[in-house]
């Protein structure tokens, strides 16, 4: 047994010595341990070979009937917090791998829905009502009432709620959560920013609605404020809040078409287009407005000042 032992060990002494020869210590790992890049790539695999399982009850319900398909609010919230999940058990074990709290990539679970999450919603719901009212007084839109009734409009009211949460929740845990801090520590807060907000922009670009140099435009400067918002505020909670209030008053509000909600049922109002696409928006929806990303402009300089305020009253005084 003794003999077996020291055969072992020097069998593992000469793979070490081999492994080191070839380069590969400094390839895959640095002195905090697996390089950056393959812990985005390892996430990256981990997400996509979990997404189909994770997905798997929700097809297995809408089989049977027991929910509407493709577009219907339903099946787009369980869609996405399954793809929530996809995104999320990853980060778990990176967090427990890497021995640090899940606060570390922006979703500290003290926070959730609390003052943040509802302040981001706020701002959302104020941002897209903003535009809508500009496009209704230079007359490119008309606003209708849908007719639904009060009882019929807090039930719609709450499902569109829970729909565009499970949105939020996936988008803004999977763009700006593990790939934005890890990533970070290599390249920096901001050319990781700006990095991911253009691969996730070009990755729009497959959707019809996007095809225009506006809407890329838009989500892109869109991606960057939700960076904003995380670097002044520390965590995801203002940036999810903002993404439920835009997609929540955009869809169930005004009633306007989205990429993930192409026909939009169960809204409080009708919006119907009438100016040019590139001041509306047009069929591709409100992103593809020259509006938003003078808008996303105006509220990154609004923000800057309102978080800017907040971080000196919480700076200790100086002065004893």
């Amino acid at each position: 047994m003794a003999h077996l032992e020291a055969v072992f060990q020097d069998l593992s002494y000469g793979a070490r010595k081999l492994w080191r020869d070839a380069g590969f210590t400094t390839v895959l790992f640095d002195r905090e341990g697996l390089r950056p890049k393959w812990r985005v790539l390892l996430f990256l695999a981990a997400m996509f070979m979990l997404w189909p399982q994770t997905e798997r009850p929700v097809n297995w319900v809408v089989a049977r009937g027991w929910i509407a398909g493709a577009g219907h609010d339903e099946w787009t919230a369980l869609m996405h917090l399954a793809a929530f999940a996809a995104v999320l058990i990853p980060t778990l074990i990176a967090a427990r791998l890497e021995r640090l709290p899940l606060d570390s990539y922006g979703i500290p679970w003290r926070q959730a829905f609390r003052g943040m999450f509802w302040e981001g919603a706020a701002w959302g719901l104020a941002a897209i009502s903003l535009q809508v009212c500009v496009l209704q007084a230079i007359h490119c839109i008309s606003v209708h009432l849908s007719g639904l009734s009060g009882r019929t409009s807090f039930a719609f009211a709450g499902r569109w709620g829970f729909t565009m949460l499970a949105v939020a929740l996936f988008e803004e845990c999977l763009k700006r959560g593990y790939l934005q801090t890890v990533s970070g520590r290599t390249l920096g807060f901001w050319p990781a920013a700006v990095v991911l907000a253009s691969l996730f922009g070009l990755e729009k670009l497959l959707d019809p609605d996007y095809r225009t140099l506006i809407a890329f435009l838009s989500v892109v400067l869109y991606a960057l404020l939700m960076c904003l918002t995380l670097k002044l505020t520390g965590s995801l909670w203002f940036a999810i809040g903002f993404h439920c209030g835009v997609e929540w008053c955009t869809v169930f509000i005004f009633g306007i078409r989205t990429p993930i909600i192409p026909h939009p049922e169960g809204t409080l109002l009708n919006v119907v287009f009438k100016g040019p696409a590139w001041i509306t928006g047009g069929q591709s929806g409100l992103m593809a407005s020259i509006l938003m990303p003078l808008l996303i402009i105006a509220l990154s300089l609004v923000l800057r000042v309102r978080f800017r305020q907040t971080q000196q009253l919480a700076k200790p005084s100086s002065s004893h």
